[in-house]
């Protein structure tokens, strides 16, 4: 092929599963930089006829490192599906939930910047992580927090993002503490919704619990 990675040369260098991972992500990294949608297919076929040999959990994690290289249209999607099918067959609950999260990302990337309408399927994968992060870690754990948090910040309807973001808020200030810079953010994204809702008194007042974690923590020049 014209690619300056090919299969050849996987076949001719990697001898053992470290080399196969940093092979296929030069390979990936490559896809995510060029412009040229002919050389990203090429570099794309390359990498299907290696992964699709080795259903592992190091595969899972470069189909997903490959999904972020097509944030537009069904393809990152696809292959974040992927992921998430060899997730399920090895057991591995703690990749399904970064696929969940991964997907998430897309999601909200395909809405913001591509303008597609992706919200019923973005809020269900969002539904699934939550879902699946409570019944592995229970109610109290970052891992629901962070789930919540993500559903506060993509809600369309702003009173169940209101909803969401107390939630996450009550788990927050159980697992880190009022002042610790995580429940800040947490502050943060409730006084944005407040802000959206013209509700200024209680926007500023979360935008300011949210501050003073931070400071403490970052000092005032902090970006």
């Amino acid at each position: 092929t014209g690619s300056r990675y090919s299969l050849r040369d996987y076949n001719n260098t990697v001898s053992n599963g470290d080399d196969r991972t940093h092979f296929c992500s030069a390979m990936i990294r490559l896809c995510g930089v060029t412009g040229l949608e002919k050389i990203k297919k090429e570099y794309v076929d390359e990498l299907a006829k290696i992964l699709d040999e080795d259903p592992s959990k190091g595969t899972a994690e470069l189909y997903i490192q490959l999904a972020s290289c097509f944030p537009e249209g069904r393809v990152g999607i696809d292959y974040a599906l992927k992921s998430l099918q060899i997730c399920r067959q090895n057991h591995d609950i703690d990749g399904e939930l970064a696929v969940y999260s991964s997907m998430s990302a897309i999601y909200y990337h395909k809405e913001c910047v591509f303008k597609e309408d992706c919200s019923g399927e973005a809020l269900e994968t969002r539904l699934k992580r939550l879902e699946l992060g409570r019944a592995t870690y229970g109610e109290i754990s970052p891992v629901v927090m962070n789930a919540y948090k993500e559903l506060c910040i993509s809600s369309e309807d702003l009173q169940q993002g209101l909803k969401y973001g107390k939630k996450a808020l009550d788990i927050a200030i159980a697992v880190y503490g009022k002042k610790h810079p995580t429940t800040g953010w947490v502050y943060h994204y409730i006084g944005c919704i407040h802000r959206n809702l013209k509700q200024w008194e209680d926007a500023l007042r979360y935008f300011q619990l949210g501050c003073e974690t931070w400071y403490p923590a970052y000092g005032l020049h902090h970006e």
